[in-house]
Parts: C-alpha cells; sequence; structure tokens
C-alpha cells in the first residue's frame, strides 16, 4: 500500500521537511508509485533504489521500518529491520501482529489509516528515546524469537514432544 505511506510522507514531510523515504524494490507498480510520488510533490524526499541484494546494509541508516501492506505472511524485511535495532510500523495483518508487539517494538496501524501512519511517525521522530527504546526492544524480540538457533530450538522441541 505504497499510496498511503506516500499519503502519510506527505503530511510528515509539512512538519518535518528534512524527512527523507527509502523505498526498497521494484515491479509492476513502480510506475504508479513514481506518478504518486510527483504528484504530491515528494521527489526531493524519497529514493527508489529498486531491486537490491545488499538490503542488510540500508537497515542500521533508518529510523524507522514501514511495512504498510494490505496483506502480509511472515515479512523477511521486517525481521531484518528488527535484526538491526530498527522499530517498525505494520499494518495489523498477517502475521505481523505476531512479529511486532504494539508499542513495545513498534506500532500497529490500521489499512489504509495514512493519518495514524504520519501520527505514529512523527511519534518517534518527536521522541528519540523511544524510537531507541523500541529499537532495542525489537532487536531482543528478533534474537529471542526469530534466529535459526530458536527455529531449530523449536523443531527439535516439537519433534521431541511428538514423538
Amino acid at each position: 500500500n505504497h499510496p498511503m505511506m506516500l499519503k502519510s510522507l506527505k503530511q510528515v514531510v509539512s512538519k518535518f521537511p528534512n524527512t527523507k523515504l527509502l523505498i526498497i524494490g521494484d515491479g509492476p507498480e513502480r510506475p504508479n508509485i513514481e506518478e504518486l510520488i510527483h504528484q504530491l510533490e515528494l521527489n526531493e524526499h524519497i529514493l527508489l533504489t529498486g531491486f537490491r541484494k545488499d538490503t542488510h546494509v540500508l537497515y542500521p541508516n533508518m529510523d524507522v521500518f514501514l511495512l504498510t501492506s494490505f496483506s502480509e505472511g511472515t515479512a523477511m524485511t521486517l525481521l531484518e529491520a528488527m535484526a538491526s535495532g530498527v522499530p517498525s510500523i505494520v499494518t495489523n495483518v498477517g502475521g505481523n501482529p505476531e512479529i511486532i508487539t504494539d508499542r513495545e517494538n513498534g506500532f500497529y496501524i490500521a489499512i489504509d489509516d495514512d493519518q495514524d501512519l504520519a501520527e505514529k511517525i512523527e511519534k518517534l521522530i518527536n521522541n528519540p528515546n523511544l524510537k531507541t527504546d523500541m529499537g532495542k526492544a525489537a532487536k531482543k524480540r528478533f534474537q529471542e524469537r526469530f534466529t535459526v538457533k530458536k527455529m531449530i530450538e523449536d523443531y527439535e522441541n516439537l519433534y521431541t514432544f511428538s514423538c
């Protein structure tokens, strides 16, 4: 849901004009996204990277990770952001509620609520300590629940108790 993200950015930029949005990836929606960026006059605030294999090097430079999907499974990008200590704002869909603990390591938002997304972004901009604390909590949750080691332990426990 890139349109929601871009509409939110427009609101945030009106209060925080130095805000930048990095959109990683590529696909058939890119021309529509580029057109909306132009319509909203956000060109100087957005960098479209296209496809990248090295996204892990970008996460540590982010203040917040946005995942505004209409539907989602277990998003690897969300887990990568958490592993890098980046707080996230995600739509409350699919596997996101199992990954993000609202107001602890990130925020939930409803689908298509660009106003709430803007408010949550602004809250993190206005509260650097909250951003730092949420980032630490995100990294801790990732390490406790989503590492390969943890997955192997869970499978071993499953098979031990099943047999």
